[in-house]
């Protein structure tokens, strides 16, 4: 075996000899091994990702986008990219729903103010029935609010919520006075 220090310049230059030769599924596997040894090398990253997107291998492709935005030195708006790629991989082709909460989860880390994050985290929320999960996260939102009209919209959804999918009528309560107070008409 090669020592570690050349194996990626070999491995690189075999990606490129199999691609250009058009041995794809060698070049793909080649390439899987030079991102596990220099996992920030983004020439790479790109072709495999570009590769698993052409393949249709939507798992793969998830498992390798996580992995990227976990990457230091990623640019804040690639890593928001790639999560937001995730979720919707996770929601809409790999029924796991765990795996787009966590993603949607992780881009609203990054960008709080990310309307469409938060909208789709919240309808996902409500279509699994996780109210614990939902009042939560509307009640995040709530403090960003400075709309009082959308404020109070939100604080009568909450009491709603409290109300009849949480059976917690002091919540429920609460949420009214904290409307009450906020439109006292």
């Amino acid at each position: 075996g090669l020592p570690p220090e050349s194996r990626g310049p070999r491995l690189r230059e075999l990606v490129e000899t199999l691609r250009a030769t058009g041995e794809h599924d060698q070049a793909l596997e080649r390439a899987k091994e030079l991102l596990a040894l220099e996992p920030t090398d983004v020439q790479t990253l790109e072709y495999v990702e570009d590769e698993l997107r052409r393949r249709e291998d939507r798992r793969e492709l998830r498992d390798l986008l996580l992995v990227a935005t976990r990457l230091p030195g990623a640019p804040v708006e690639l890593k928001k990219r790639r999560l937001r790629e995730v979720a919707e991989l996770d929601e809409e082709h790999l029924a796991d729903a765990e795996g787009a909460i966590e993603a949607y989860g992780a881009l609203l880390a990054l960008d709080p103010a990310d309307r469409d994050a938060r909208t789709k985290l919240g309808s996902l929320l409500e279509r699994l029935g996780r109210w614990d999960a939902l009042v939560a996260h509307l009640e995040q939102e709530s403090l960003g609010l400075v709309d009082p009209d959308a404020k109070a919209a939100l604080l009568f959804r909450l009491a709603i919520l409290h109300r009849d999918r949480r059976d917690d009528p002091v919540s429920a309560r609460m949420a009214l006075r904290n409307l009450r107070q906020l439109r006292p008409d």
